[in-house]
């Protein structure tokens, strides 16, 4: 039997955590490639080259940059949650419930981090992609 009295309170608030963390990583990295791909464009035109940096080529520099330091952590913390559950006894203290809580709910927070994002900025590029001029010179990017 698996015991489960422990509170969950502390396993929602890892989750939390790191979905928070993951957003932040993602969403940086994505308004980056979004601000250097229009530098890029604006440099070739003033030079009479072709451009078209889309969304798509900035959305897949993100996952090959961002997404890897995702999976790279979720796998992380998956392998090291999974090895504390082989302590002995944790069953008795109700702690074996928690790490395999944790293991699979950082699977999850990692999968969700990574197709959620994606596939909103797919269906509705224009609502996540970076203003043409910002209001007052001010950025996002110019204020972290």
């Amino acid at each position: 039997d698996l015991n489960m009295v422990g509170p969950d309170t502390q396993i929602i608030f890892v989750q939390l955590a790191l979905s928070f963390d993951y957003a932040l990583f993602f969403w940086v990295r994505f308004s980056q490639e979004r601000l250097e791909s229009r530098r890029r464009d604006a440099e070739g035109d003033s030079r009479g080259q072709a451009v078209g940096h889309t969304i798509e080529s900035g959305l897949m520099k993100t996952l090959q940059t961002s997404g890897f330091v995702i999976l790279l952590s979720s796998v992380v913390l998956i392998v090291a949650f999974l090895g504390a559950s082989c302590y002995p006894d944790l069953n008795k203290l109700g702690y074996l419930y928690a790490t395999l809580n944790l293991a699979l709910g950082t699977f999850f927070v990692g999968f969700y981090s990574l197709t959620v994002p994606t596939v909103l900025v797919m269906i509705w590029p224009s609502v996540f992609d970076e203003p043409e001029h910002s209001a007052g010179g001010f950025s996002i990017l110019t204020s972290i």
